[in-house]
């Protein structure tokens, strides 16, 4: 396993939690943004947590709004189309990219991945389980009894 996070402290608490649980993982400083060499096809499974706008948090964490705007969305489905793309260079043929939020909003979700699916034949996305009729999973704090998520389930075909 191999964790990433552009945040150094971020970095330090990902060593620090497995150290604690007994797991030897490799964790560094990386920007999801820019492309790493060593990293291109050498993965079975990828996994983007991505920075959202946190509205599917909004009930365990209801200060999310204070430091949202609207204005916020486009720049972070942006960021997160980027980060979508980059990571797909990651993954193995025959192997998964799973692309994830704690958003419900369609622009930072589906239109990320739809538009990311549009322009990369060579992946096609898994319906998992619990997932929708569009192949999506989301969770609703009202309906799951969580915070609000996203999940979308890619696999690398060639």
């Amino acid at each position: 396993v191999t964790a990433c996070d552009v945040h150094p402290h971020r970095v330090e608490l990902i060593k620090s939690y497995a150290n604690r649980m007994g797991e030897k993982i490799t964790a560094k400083v990386s920007d999801a943004t820019k492309t790493r060499e060593d990293f291109i096809d050498k993965f079975d499974c990828v996994v983007c947590d991505v920075p959202c706008s946190g509205v599917g948090v909004i009930y365990s964490k209801p200060d999310v709004m204070l430091s949202r705007k609207e204005s916020d969305i486009a720049s972070l489905s942006a960021l997160q189309a980027q980060i979508l793309e980059t990571s797909s260079k990651y993954v193995k043929v025959g192997g998964y990219l799973n692309y994830s939020t704690c958003t419900v909003f369609k622009q930072e979700n589906d239109e990320v991945v739809n538009a990311f699916l549009k322009s990369h034949p060579e992946y096609e996305l898994i319906k998992g389980k619990g997932a929708g009729e569009d192949g999506f999973l989301r969770l609703f704090p009202h309906e799951s009894g969580c915070d609000g998520f996203f999940v979308a389930k890619l696999r690398r075909k060639v």
